[in-house]
């Protein structure tokens, strides 16, 4: 999931900058994309709706690039709660880049295996040391935590997170 989703907003994030010159040379004259005269020009190139880690790299990928976003959340407030707690070697990759692994790195438990037990007896134990990565190790680290230091990031970035958008 995150793995996934964070090397996918990179590169969403490099295209969507590589065609933002086409893209403002066809807007000279506003013909394209259309516009209504009765529908505002957007206030920002980039909507990104969702403030979980997804949406806060995708923000702070945008932002640092100079590309204006938005970032809006349902919720009034951060979550308190944790909805998953490792953190993959590539995402760290992706974490380091962004200038926040020494941060997160600080709040986590870095995991060199992972085993599986059934009835005591352990069956299964998987090691990450052999990853084409220079982190050979899952990170433990909750949500909520992760989230907290991405939304800093984004403010030292001079973004912010826009709370109980619907």
């Amino acid at each position: 999931g995150t793995l996934r989703s964070a090397s996918r907003a990179q590169q969403h994030v490099r295209r969507l900058v590589a065609g933002r010159l086409v893209a403002a040379s066809r807007c000279a004259d506003r013909s394209w994309p259309p516009y209504s005269p009765t529908m505002p020009a957007p206030s920002a190139d980039v909507l990104v709706v969702g403030a979980g880690p997804t949406g806060l790299v995708m923000a702070c990928e945008l932002v640092r690039r100079g590309v204006s976003c938005r970032i809006v959340e349902r919720e009034a407030t951060p979550h308190h709660e944790s909805r998953a707690t490792d953190v993959n070697p590539r995402t760290l990759e992706v974490f380091q880049d962004l200038d926040v692994l020494d941060a997160v790195l600080a709040r986590a438990v870095k995991r060199y295996a992972l085993s599986m037990y059934s009835n005591g007896e352990q069956f299964l134990r998987v090691g990450f040391d052999g990853a084409a990565t220079p982190y050979s190790f899952v990170l433990g680290i909750e949500q909520n935590v992760t989230e907290e230091i991405l939304e800093a990031r984004l403010e030292q970035l001079g973004g912010r997170v826009e709370r109980g958008v619907r």
